[in-house]
C-alpha cells in the first residue's frame, strides 16, 4: 500500500471510530508504529485528524477531549511554525514596560523571543515558559501551587488565589479546543480553565492564541467563549473560510 492510500485509510478509520490507537492502526495496515506516527504527523499538519496520547482523534468526532486523551506538554512539539508566527503577530501588541500574563501550554512559549528587550514584568504558571526565559532586562514571576506534571505548570486553588493579586496590561492564553458552532473555548480539565478565567478578570486586554488543530474541538470544560477575548490569533488554513469566522479572529498568514 502506497503512502497516499495509507493516508486515506487512516483518515477513514479514524473518522469511523472517533479515536484509535497508533498500535492498532499499525497492525491493521501492516506497517510499523513509527510509520503510522509519521503518517499521522503529516495528516495533522493537513488538519485531517488530531494526535492525542497514544493515538489519533477524528476532527469530525463529537467526543470530548479530556486530560485523559491529551498528551503532556513536552510531547506537544507539532505545529511549531504556525505557533511561532501566531506568537510573533500577537507580540506586536506588547509595549515597553507592560505587565503581561503568559498562559501554560506550548502555543504561547515562542512569544518569549519576540518580547526580548522590552523590560517587561511577566507572570506565568508555566515551567516551560520559565525554562525558555532568557531576558535579563525583564522580570519573570512563576506563580506557586500544585504541580500539574502533565501540563508542566502550577495550578489548583493556591495558584488561582495567588494570581488574583495581580493586574495585567495584556494576557495571552491558549486552549485545548474551540468550537466555532457555539463559540465555547475548552480545556481538558477544570484547574487550567480556572487560571484562564482569573487571568482574564485581571487583564485590561485578553488574547487567545491557537493554531487550526484547535478549531472545532470540544473539551471537558468550557465556560469561556471566543467573545471574551479582544482578539483570537490563528494561523491561516486551507479549510478556513474567513467569511465564516467571528469578527475578533485575526488570521496570521503562514
Amino acid at each position: 500500500m502506497i503512502a497516499t492510500q495509507r493516508y486515506e485509510k487512516i483518515v477513514e478509520m479514524v473518522n469511523e471510530r472517533g479515536v484509535i490507537h497508533t498500535g492498532e492502526l499499525a497492525q491493521l495496515l501492516g506497517v510499523t508504529e513509527t510509520t503510522i506516527r509519521r503518517d499521522c504527523e503529516k495528516l495533522e499538519k493537513q488538519a485531517a485528524l488530531i494526535r492525542v496520547h497514544g493515538g489519533v482523534k477524528s476532527r469530525e468526532s463529537q467526543g470530548i477531549l479530556s486530560s485523559f486523551h491529551d498528551r503532556t506538554m513536552r510531547e506537544r512539539t507539532e505545529r511549531y511554525v504556525e505557533k511561532d508566527l501566531v506568537c510573533q503577530a500577537a507580540a506586536t501588541l506588547v509595549q515597553e514596560g507592560d505587565c503581561i500574563y503568559l498562559d501554560s501550554g506550548t502555543t504561547v512559549v515562542p512569544m518569549l523571543k519576540y518580547l526580548r528587550g522590552k523590560q517587561l514584568k511577566i507572570v506565568t504558571p508555566s515551567l516551560l515558559i520559565a525554562e525558555a526565559f532568557q531576558d535579563p532586562g525583564s522580570e519573570l514571576l512563576v506563580i506557586g501551587g500544585r504541580y500539574m506534571i502533565g501540563y508542566d505548570m502550577m495550578g489548583g486553588s493556591i495558584a488561582t488565589e495567588y494570581l488574583q493579586r495581580f493586574r495585567f496590561d495584556l494576557a495571552f492564553l491558549g486552549c485545548s479546543g474551540i468550537d466555532l458552532k457555539n463559540g465555547f473555548v475548552y480545556t481538558g480539565e477544570i484547574d487550567t480553565m480556572s487560571l484562564k478565567e482569573t487571568a482574564i478578570q485581571c487583564a485590561l486586554k485578553k488574547y487567545l492564541l491557537i493554531d487550526t488543530t484547535k478549531l472545532f474541538v470540544k473539551g471537558f470544560y468550557g465556560p469561556l467563549k471566543h467573545e471574551d477575548f479582544d482578539a483570537v490569533f490563528c494561523n491561516q488554513d486551507r479549510l478556513l473560510d474567513p467569511g465564516e469566522l467571528p469578527n475578533n479572529f485575526k488570521i496570521v498568514q503562514v
